[in-house]
């Protein structure tokens, strides 16, 4: 009598066989290798892999033939195997290290440490740019101590305090009049931009003179006028009237320096002082 080794292999093929099917047929509609359909039906179980899987297979192929499936497995508990086997994990995880939470832990004492070497590292950096380079504190400046005048003796009268200078005496250079209200007149044939300052940098006048506009400004000499269009403006100093030199007229314009006297010259532009 054969063993059930031998009569499982050929009733599994002759079972496919009446079906019409091929190996690869079987192997496709049971998503598994075509080798392990072969495997079975020659009865080489060892090539299916552990127990939990072999036994797998050969239920869903059983069913897949129509045959019981109750038979298959008991040829294969009783094939040779089954011997030797001591667990059912598969022979390459017998060989993995199983995975701790020592990684995880290691990964981050990595980057606590990394973290750590960033704010030694920021630390160290500012420590040097304030010893080498940071401008050192400004010294107090010490306030003169105050200078006590000697007490009068006994009888003798105080004296008064000096008088305070007057402008201009201890250089000898007299101050400059003011010029009188009125003193630098400008009259308009045509619409002309006007600026004129006096010679504190005073403005006095800013504006668009209208045809026909007249203006009559003070200030300290000398005034400093800007023109638009020279031709367009007359100018008198204490009512003699001062002409404008061509040569001081530029594309229309002109910048002026005019004195008390009615001496007319070119102006440096100069900053204003509102």
């Amino acid at each position: 009598m054969n063993s059930p080794e031998q009569d499982a292999g050929p009733s599994l093929a002759a079972a496919r066989e009446a079906r019409g099917l091929t190996h690869a047929q079987a192997a496709e509609q049971l998503r598994i290798a075509t080798a392990l359909i072969v495997a079975m039906e020659e009865g080489r179980y060892q090539d299916l892999g552990p127990a939990v899987f072999a036994r797998g297979h050969l239920r869903k192929y059983a069913a897949l033939l129509g045959l019981p499936a109750d038979g298959l497995l008991a040829d294969y508990d009783a094939s040779s195997a089954r011997v030797g086997e001591s667990s059912l994990i598969p022979p390459a995880s017998a060989h993995t290290p199983v995975r701790t939470g020592k990684r995880m832990d290691r990964r981050w004492l990595t980057w606590l440490l990394v973290a750590l070497l960033v704010v030694v590292a920021a630390g160290g950096g500012w420590w040097i740019w304030k010893t080498r380079f940071a401008p050192p504190p400004a010294a107090p400046v010490p306030l003169p101590a105050p200078i006590e005048e000697p007490a009068p003796a006994a009888g003798e009268p105080a004296q008064p305090p000096p008088a305070a200078e007057q402008p201009g005496s201890a250089t000898g250079e007299e101050p400059k009049p003011a010029a009188t209200t009125g003193s630098l007149k400008l009259e308009f044939s045509r619409p002309c931009w006007l600026e004129v300052y006096d010679a504190r940098g005073d403005r006095l006048a800013y504006e668009l003179a209208e045809p026909g506009a007249e203006l009559s400004v003070g200030g300290q000499p000398p005034w400093r006028v800007v023109l638009g269009d020279a031709g367009a403006a007359h100018v008198s100093v204490h009512g003699q009237p001062v002409p404008i030199p061509g040569k001081l007229v530029a594309r229309r314009a002109a910048t002026l320096s005019i004195g008390l006297d009615g001496s007319i010259g070119p102006a440096a532009m100069v900053a204003s002082r509102d």
